[in-house]
């Protein structure tokens, strides 16, 4: 089998110069500060080290700054340590990818902290028309192989807003796995009403999205439907009212 020793040291590397090697590259801007490249053995069966530190790159709209990433490999397995900050929210990310040249298969973790949502707006035409503003957390993970990766994980906010209404605390449970994409232990404070709920949305990369979700809000008195609806309060209404949602079909 073919055999490989590197060892390379390096700084300042310009990220402009590798654009040409794949069209993927071609946004892709910024300067590696510092990279240590420390491998050797057979292709299949490597060892070693990779670091690199980067104080800023970007690719399109998008850059992350102050990133620090260390590859340890042994016996063609790779464990994954890094930080950074993406659009000013500090990153960390740990795991591992195992058989990573012949054929990989991940088990990543990862987390954000309070990442702005609205600067994720190009990623989604959805997030445009919500209008979606506030600070949010994730944890995640992600695991198998990268054809089949089954994605899943927390989020959690303690504001937000969308379409000019406020929601307050808010958190959830999701995954995505075979083009499918779930929630479960929805909680979150809207109008002075506690809401919670689950649901999920099939052929998330198709045209033909499903929606199938349930929404239930308990103790609703008057005062949270004078919101919508001020007269209300003009005939004298006592007591507490629960309702649950159901939503299904195209979500669009």
């Amino acid at each position: 089998p073919a055999r490989l020793l590197v060892d390379l040291e390096g700084s300042q590397v310009d990220l402009s110069s590798i654009k040409g090697i794949s069209s993927e590259l071609k946004d892709l801007e910024g300067v590696i500060d510092r990279l240590k490249i420390d491998l050797s053995g057979a292709v299949t069966q490597l060892d070693g080290k990779v670091e690199l530190e980067a104080r800023e790159v970007k690719w399109k709209d998008y850059g992350v700054n102050d990133s620090s990433v260390i590859l340890s490999i042994s016996k063609g397995d790779m464990q994954v340590r890094g930080n950074t900050l993406f659009n000013k929210a500090p990153v960390s990310f740990q795991g591992g990818i195992d058989r990573f040249i012949k054929a990989p298969s991940v088990d990543l973790r990862g987390n954000v902290r309070q990442l702005e949502i609205s600067t994720l707006r190009a990623f989604s035409p959805e997030l445009e028309r919500m209008d979606l503003q506030g600070k949010i957390n994730v944890d995640v993970r992600a695991k198998g192989k990268p054809q089949d990766m089954a994605i899943s994980g927390k989020a959690w906010s303690d504001s937000l807003s969308a379409m000019k209404e406020q929601f307050g605390r808010t958190s959830l449970f999701f995954a995505y796995e075979k083009d499918r994409f779930s929630f479960t232990d929805l909680s979150l404070t809207w109008r002075g009403a506690e809401l919670s709920g689950q649901g999920s949305v099939s052929g998330i990369s198709t045209e033909k999205k499903i929606l199938d979700a349930q929404l239930i809000a308990k103790e609703l008195d008057s005062s949270f439907f004078s919101k919508f609806y001020p007269g209300i309060n003009d005939y004298g209404m006592e007591g507490k009212v629960s309702a649950e949602i159901l939503l299904k079909g195209d979500p669009a």
